[in-house]
This record gives structure tokens, C-alpha cells and sequence, in this order.
């Protein structure tokens, strides 16, 4: 009885102290596909020109390999859903590509280059988070060609990197250190993997604050993706993420001036919503 009786007291202290001290991060604010509800064709010129005026923190975006060893500005593996044209982005020269349209949301966009979205956003003083995208395992010469052509850019420019594929982003590292570089986790099921990323990007039914304390730990940021209501971020703004990819700005916006002295049943809900 003993135990038991100073055990209860020591988990009820805990959870007291614990909802007491704890505080609500405020996340950046980060785009999804340069979009914001629903203001444009994902990786255009004009929706990046659209949501570059609501202030994003950064500008999340796509880019792959073209046949000619150029980089395009675009997300899909397979061109037919977005353009209507058969093939792969890999298939194709830059200019084949960027004489396609894309048609999203009752618009319509010629595919944009790397170099005209990048110039654009520098021009616009908008810096991105770049998602290195790679259709198969073994790319080589990609980090490669991608650094010759563009580190200089993303280091003066302060643009970070991300990619799915773990030999990228501890290629990217090992090249060039001074880039901002995460790693995208599709799941989080045992907690941060061993890479020398400087954040991780994870879905955000999966995500946790045990994960996120966990990657604090290693000095590692955690970008989550893709909260996009008002509730969903807040939550993730609980559980302490440093970064919300969203295709919906505004419900970061309000979470955010909304949140900044939470209630303590808002503690108790979201710590509830948290354990595990």
C-alpha cells in the first residue's frame, strides 16, 4: 500500500508539474507545394508570386531530374495526372516539360524550371524548402549536379533541402555542410533514425511529442506535414514541432495568435491526445 500510495503521488505531481510548465511552440510557417488554399497550380510561378503576398515562413516545392540532366519544378512521378501526357518527368527534356500545362484546381500553369522558380523566389526574397525527389533508389551524380549548379544559390539565399531518400540528404551533408537539410519520414513508428539531417520532416499522424522531444535531443528540428486546420495545428504546436508544411496558411495564422497563452484545458486535451 505503501508503494502503491507513493507511486500515485509521484505520477499525480508529474502530470501537475508537467501541464503546469508546459508551453505551446510557435512553429514557422511553411507552404505545401507553394500553395495555400487552393490559390493556385501546386510548383507554379503563379501560385508561388500568390502565396509569397500571406508571408510564409518558407515555401515548400519539388524538383527532379530531366532527361537532359536539368531540374524541373514538379511533383508526380508520372506526368499523365497533372498534364495529360504519358511519361515521366525523367523522360522528357526541360523543354519538353516546360511547354506542358497543368491544370489544378480550375487553373491552369505551364511547368516551371528549377532556375526560373528559384530566381523567383529570390527575387521575391522567399526562401524554399527544396524536396529533392528521386524515382528510384540509386541516383548517381544527382546530389552532384544538383550542388554544382545551385549550393552557392541555396547557402546566400538561406533555402534549405529535404528528401525522402536517406543517401541524398547525408550526400547533400557530407557536400555541403552549411545547407539546411531534412530528412522525410512518410511514419514515425520507433522514434528518429540515425542520419546527420539537420531536421526531419513527418507526417503528422504518426508524429508525436515523445518523437519531437526525442529529435530535440539529437539538436534535431522536426518539420511536420500536412496540418490544415485550426485544431490539427495547434496540436502539432503542442507537441513542441518547429516547423507546420500546410496547404493552409491561415489556419497556421490563427493557431498561432490564438495559442500564444494556452488554457490549461487545452494542456490537458492536447496532452491526452499526445501520449504515446
Amino acid at each position: 500500500m505503501l508503494v502503491a500510495t507513493v507511486t500515485l503521488i509521484g505520477a499525480g505531481f508529474y502530470n501537475w508539474d508537467y501541464l503546469r510548465a508546459v508551453s505551446i511552440q510557435q512553429p514557422i510557417s511553411i507552404s505545401h507545394r507553394g500553395v495555400s488554399q487552393k490559390n493556385g497550380v501546386q510548383n507554379s510561378l503563379t501560385a508561388l508570386n500568390q502565396t509569397h503576398r500571406l508571408k510564409p515562413d518558407y515555401v515548400e516545392m519539388d524538383v527532379q531530374l530531366t532527361k537532359d540532366h536539368q531540374f524541373v519544378v514538379f511533383h508526380d512521378f508520372q506526368l499523365a495526372p497533372l498534364t495529360g501526357h504519358s511519361g515521366t518527368p525523367q523522360s522528357k527534356t526541360l523543354a519538353q516539360l516546360t511547354n506542358m500545362t497543368v491544370r489544378e484546381h480550375k487553373r491552369t500553369a505551364p511547368i516551371a524550371s528549377f532556375d526560373d522558380y528559384l530566381a523567383l523566389a529570390n527575387q521575391r526574397h522567399q526562401k524554399l524548402l527544396i524536396e529533392i525527389k528521386t524515382p528510384t533508389t540509386d541516383n548517381p551524380g544527382l546530389v552532384q549536379k544538383f550542388l554544382a549548379k545551385y549550393q552557392t544559390n541555396i547557402e546566400t539565399h538561406d533555402h534549405m533541402v529535404q528528401s525522402l531518400n536517406w543517401q541524398v540528404v547525408e550526400d547533400v551533408k557530407k557536400a555541403a555542410p552549411q545547407i539546411q537539410t531534412g530528412y522525410i519520414l512518410p511514419f514515425n513508428f520507433i522514434g528518429p533514425p540515425i542520419s546527420h539531417a539537420d531536421f526531419y520532416a513527418v507526417e503528422m499522424t504518426t508524429v508525436n511529442r515523445h518523437f519531437i522531444q526525442a529529435a530535440h535531443q539529437e539538436k534535431k528540428a522536426v518539420f511536420v506535414w500536412t496540418p490544415n486546420d485550426q485544431q490539427a495545428v495547434q496540436r502539432m504546436m503542442y507537441f513542441g514541432a518547429d516547423g507546420v508544411i500546410t496547404d493552409n496558411l491561415k489556419a497556421v495564422e490563427q493557431a498561432q495568435n490564438q495559442h500564444t497563452k494556452p488554457h490549461y484545458a487545452d494542456k490537458l486535451a492536447f496532452y491526452v491526445m499526445g501520449i504515446g
